[in-house]
């Protein structure tokens, strides 16, 4: 009996001495001496982050994670899952162009965070440098991510530029001209009939019309800070406007960037297509918004792709063969077929708008646009296809659409 009470108390103390170990500061435990040995292995005894929050500690987490960080501290306790949310407010700091420690303390898991971290570090030239680094627990109290920039220039060296809203301004009337007189005039989709009055006729498939909405990407210029950041920025609020306002408010986004890419199509293509979009899959965001990509000097040919890419024109070859099923429909037989050449330029004729542009939907959207005559199985679902519609525009006689 003696002994099993002897055992009883042996336990109690351990247990005890545990919670106390659980109750202290991370910092605190790995640098007392008596208790070295958590400071290579820290899991065994300390609380993960979700379990110190649940027991009322997020003072005490959060006080750990600002003397762990480096540069400026951010707490981010509502950010819980790797989404558009969290792209966001990356890109945000990353256009504000300090070092940063990111915490966050409901993302348990590093590995969600690792296919957008490799995306940034992929892109780190595009961004001035930036160097992602991503940790979680045990290794650091809660899931961090750190941003900082190499060969970054100091403050002294930073010039900054502010664009006079009056062309900030024009860019938006660029826009809105081309709105009503292109895409609406020529009937090029026939789905929006002016700025007001987007994806209309849907309603039978549960979308509701509503006005599209122009934003600048940024009105001013930091030369320390790259284009792709200013743009990626001005993405992602697109993003958060879609999913988090009403149809019948916007319908569909233009995302005007005249600075820098209004001369440079092919870097605005490989910034969509090697920043943007990958950013896209790594979050889950085209669940909520397709993409398609407009520019005064939009070519297919400079891009290449013989296969559906997102937010791209289709191939010409694609696009003749939709426009062979569409004028087989034509009993009169009163259109004749024109060469590649003239559809390579009609398929890219419809994607040149005044200003380097992104056009965001809404993914209930989508579905609508995609070319009848496909094969849905090579199709992609975040493609706004016109190839349906350059095929409207031949049949009814609307050449002109190239001039």
């Amino acid at each position: 009996m003696q002994r099993k009470d002897r055992s009883w108390t042996a336990r109690r103390f351990a247990s005890t001495f545990i919670l106390v170990i659980l109750m202290l500061p991370y910092d605190s435990v790995a640098r007392r001496g008596g208790l070295g040995c958590l400071r290579a292995a820290p899991c065994l005894l300390l609380m993960p982050p979700s379990a110190r929050l649940a027991m009322g500690q997020a003072e005490s987490l959060k006080g750990d994670c600002e003397k762990q960080s480096n540069g400026i501290f951010y707490w981010e306790p509502s950010l819980e899952r790797c989404d558009y949310q969290l792209a966001l407010r990356i890109f945000e700091l990353i256009a504000g162009g300090t070092s940063t420690s990111i915490w966050l303390p409901k993302l348990d898991q590093q590995g969600k965070l690792e296919p957008l971290v490799r995306v940034l570090n992929q892109n780190s030239e595009r961004l001035g440098g930036l160097q992602v680094a991503v940790s979680s627990w045990p290794k650091s109290p809660a899931t961090r991510l750190d941003l900082s920039w190499k060969g970054k220039p100091t403050q002294n060296e930073i010039n900054a530029k502010v664009i006079a809203e009056s062309n900030v301004e024009a860019s938006i009337q660029a826009t809105e001209k081309w709105v009503e007189e292109t895409l609406c005039g020529l009937s090029l989709c026939p789905y929006t009939y002016s700025m007001t009055r987007a994806a209309v006729g849907l309603g039978a498939v549960g979308v509701t019309e509503g006005p599209i909405h122009i934003r600048h990407s940024g009105t001013t210029l930091v030369s320390s800070i790259p284009p792709a950041a200013i743009l990626a920025k001005a993405f992602w609020l697109g993003v958060q406007e879609l999913a988090e306002t009403a149809e019948d408010q916007v319908s569909t986004l233009l995302i005007v960037a005249p600075m820098f890419y209004d001369i440079n199509f092919l870097e605005f293509a490989d910034t969509f297509d090697k920043l943007l979009e990958p950013s896209v899959q790594a979050t889950g965001a085209e669940a909520i918004v397709g993409r398609a990509l407009f520019h005064p000097s939009y070519n297919s040919d400079s891009i290449g792709h013989d296969r559906v890419l997102p937010g791209h024109a289709l191939p010409a070859k694609m696009v003749s063969g939709f426009i062979d099923r569409y004028l087989a429909e034509d009993d009169a037989n009163e259109n004749k077929k024109p060469d590649l050449a003239s559809i390579a330029k009609a398929n890219d004729a419809v994607r040149w708008t005044p200003h380097a542009t992104i056009n965001l939907l809404r993914r209930s959207q989508v579905g609508q646009f995609l070319c009848p005559y496909a094969d849905q199985s090579q199709s992609s679902a975040s493609n706004l296809t016109h190839a349906p519609l350059i095929a409207t525009s031949l049949k009814r006689g609307r050449g002109h659409v190239l001039k």
